[in-house]
């Protein structure tokens, strides 16, 4: 049996994984296929059990996580979602930075929210009726 590490260590190594920055990471090929086949089954699965469509929300608040026991399971899948000001002189100062990426890290707001580690990319439902 191969092990994870060994296992993800071959995929990176094939460009099929990687990490775009800590936390958040892409996949291609047969990887990419492998989720997408697990994501449609967990949703054929779901239809047997709801009519109800589900559309997962983008974030997760920090409060939920915490009622969840999130924090003391999966600290390591944690990624904070976070927004830039709309206030015009702000963003007028990020565009015309000579460095916007570093003005637009100084600039965001405190975390209030995690983005979730993995969503489904469509609702589901049991009928056409439903």
């Amino acid at each position: 049996m191969r092990l994870p590490e060994e296992i993800t260590r071959q995929l990176v190594e094939r460009g099929d994984l990687w990490e775009a920055v800590p936390g958040i990471v892409g996949m291609r090929g047969a990887l990419a296929g492998l989720r997408r086949s697990v994501s449609g089954e967990i949703g054929d699965l779901a239809t047997r059990f709801t009519c109800d469509e589900w559309r997962m929300p983008q974030g997760v608040a920090f409060e939920t996580l915490e009622r969840s026991g999130y924090f003391e399971s999966f600290p390591q899948w944690l990624s904070g979602a976070s927004h830039l000001s709309g206030d015009e002189k702000v963003l007028e100062r990020i565009a015309s930075s000579l460095s916007p990426g570093d003005m637009a890290r100084e600039s965001f707001a405190a975390a209030t929210a995690a983005l979730p580690r993995a969503a489904p990319r469509r609702g589901w439902s049991c009928c056409s009726t439903c």
